[in-house]
């Protein structure tokens, strides 16, 4: 079948006017993640190309106008016939979680990226990057932060060794740097009433039941359970220390139940993000600390130097259901390691301290996996694919 699909699409392209003005890209099923980041610079500093952007699901786009995605710029994915020929008309294509170019034999100056999550996965991801890099027709440019990331993807994941790995940094710094977002403006949307002063503690944990609805988030999502009088005795912790502990939802949590009776504790999820015309790299700007486990999301927040801690309760039991890409992963997350409610509540009381013990450790895990960046990376990826210049 595939055989007769190469033919086919061969003959195809004899039809189609190659004019390499085009730059596709794809980002699942929202638009929070580093094609997104590379298709808002593109549109501001490169308008002489024309952009397209797969639209898996309904949701995509009723929400792309929110997000700045025109209906002309709009792909549908299942349309194989356009997407060979925008493909076949693109200076290079950008994509994160769906090889949809598995079918095609693109000519070898046609550059598919994929940017991924652009962060170090400490989870493993075996199965994730068979599904992406396995079985296809073109060789593709996987996009890695630092060299020292690209030797562990290397030596962990045989597959990639068919591709190009990319040193081009994390597209998304610059949002961290330059935000749009008002802190006290975004606290008051989220019904903070009086923002002013208030400490933020972001929580971004992995899931733990991927699509499971009606879960019950502090009982059966949050690394460490919490019942109802526990999460009650948490929220007026966070009151006495004028915290507020914002929880940023995976996108695999959806149709968890979650709290709505607490005044400091808040949730959001990517519809109130898309709602608010907010990225996840501002939530780091307006963050005083992060609190995460074995989600990737910690490397982008390490550009700031801002304090962290990491949930590890069930860390032996996601050992063995999943694993890690490194054997030794505690030894990379620069903060407190937090394996009981006590030590979580002892965290937040003790975050307003001077004394941080973890920074140079911090700075350590910076310059391996996330590097020295700082500003305006979405500028590596369009200077390496656009400008034609060499990476560092």
């Amino acid at each position: 079948m595939n055989k007769i699909l190469t033919i086919f699409f061969k003959i195809y392209s004899a039809f189609i006017k190659k004019t390499s003005d085009y730059i596709i890209f794809e980002s699942a099923n929202d638009y929070f993640d580093n094609a997104y980041s590379l298709y808002e610079y593109i549109k501001e500093h490169y308008p002489q190309y024309k952009r397209k952007y797969l639209i898996a699901t309904k949701e995509m786009k009723q929400s792309g106008p929110l997000r700045g995605v025109t209906k002309k710029e709009m792909l549908n994915p299942k349309n194989k016939l356009a997407l060979y020929k925008y493909s076949l008309k693109s200076k290079f294509i950008v994509f994160s979680y769906t090889n949809y170019w598995k079918i095609f034999k693109l000519p070898e100056n046609i550059r598919i990226v994929n940017a991924g999550h652009g962060e170090f996965p400490i989870k493993s991801v075996e199965k994730y990057y068979d599904y992406l890099y396995g079985k296809q027709e073109n060789k593709i440019d996987i996009a890695v932060v630092t060299n020292e990331v690209k030797e562990i993807l290397r030596k962990r994941y045989p597959i990639v060794e068919g591709h190009n790995l990319v040193v081009l940094g994390t597209p998304r710094t610059d949002l961290m740097f330059h935000p749009k977002i008002n802190r006290n403006e975004f606290l008051r949307s989220i019904s903070i009433e009086k923002p002013e002063g208030k400490h933020i503690i972001l929580s971004m944990t992995t899931f733990r039941n991927e699509h499971v609805p009606n879960l019950i988030y502090f009982k059966d999502e949050f690394p460490i359970v919490f019942d109802d009088n526990q999460v009650s005795e948490l929220d007026s912790l966070l009151e006495k220390n004028n915290q507020i502990l914002l929880i940023k939802l995976h996108h695999s949590q959806d149709g968890v139940i979650i709290p709505t009776n607490y005044k400091n504790i808040k949730f959001i999820n990517n519809a109130d993000l898309t709602r608010l015309n907010v990225e996840i790299p501002e939530l780091y700007s307006i963050a005083d600390a992060l609190i995460t486990d074995y989600s990737s999301g910690f490397i982008g927040y390490l550009s700031l130097d801002r304090k962290m801690g990491f949930l590890l309760a069930d860390s032996e039991q996601y050992s063995n259901d999943r694993g890690y890409t490194i054997n030794n992963f505690k030894d990379y997350l620069p903060g407190d390691k937090i394996y009981t409610r006590e030590a979580f509540l002892d965290f937040l009381n003790n975050l307003a301290s001077p004394n941080d013990p973890f920074k140079e450790e911090r700075h350590r895990v910076k310059m391996i996996f996330a590097g020295d960046y700082k500003d305006q990376n979405c500028k590596s990826y369009t200077d390496y694919y656009l400008e034609n210049k060499k990476n560092s």
